[in-house]
């Protein structure tokens, strides 16, 4: 038992949450790390779960309300959160992403042709042999190992090596059958 005792006031409001709600995106590719928060701020100990355990991995919590996650496999998941008492959940759906599919084009001896891709993406990096050569949906290539680097609007990025060879055409002589010379 303390006597005589005395400490400074301490003054605090107090609020009643009465419901908890999640923000953050709910698609995401496989690969990506995305930051989950609570609407509302909270003070104290957040509970974070991934029902599918196998779709994400929680990297961290970068501060009292959220939670950091790594996306690992495709399939649709829930996140939970709890904080005292109350809950709130977001359907998640975790995506491949989809390598991009190069037109098909020959291309004949000593020339360049123009590729594109079969779908649109919203940024575009073609290598060749390790050097960026173009940044936009449709370029002029010439013989050579390429790759291709495409970026969704989901931010899902897709590869595809692909080599582009020569063809040559064979040499042809014009005849002329008829009898007369004409």
């Amino acid at each position: 038992m303390l006597s005589g005792c005395e400490g400074e006031w301490i003054s605090s409001s107090l609020s009643n949450l009465e419901e908890l709600q999640i923000v953050g995106p709910d698609v995401q590719c496989i690969g990506t790390t995305s930051i989950y928060s609570l609407e509302n701020e909270t003070d104290g100990r957040i509970e974070w779960e991934i029902e599918n355990p196998a779709s994400g991995l929680i990297l961290g919590f970068p501060d009292g309300n959220s939670v950091e996650i790594k996306w690992k496999n495709p399939g649709t998941t829930r996140l939970n959160a709890a904080f005292c008492g109350l809950t709130a959940a977001i359907d998640i759906d975790i995506v491949e992403p989809e390598d991009p599919v190069v037109s098909d084009q020959l291309v004949c001896q000593s020339e360049t042709a123009i590729f594109e891709t079969v779908n649109q993406y919203s940024e575009y990096k073609w290598y060749r042999e390790g050097t960026l050569v173009c940044e936009t949906p449709i370029c002029n290539l010439g013989k050579g190992n390429y790759l291709l680097v495409v970026r969704d609007s989901l931010g899902c990025i897709g590869k595809n090596r692909f080599e582009l060879e020569e063809v040559s055409i064979p040499p042809f002589q014009i005849f002329n059958l008829d009898p007369a010379g004409i």
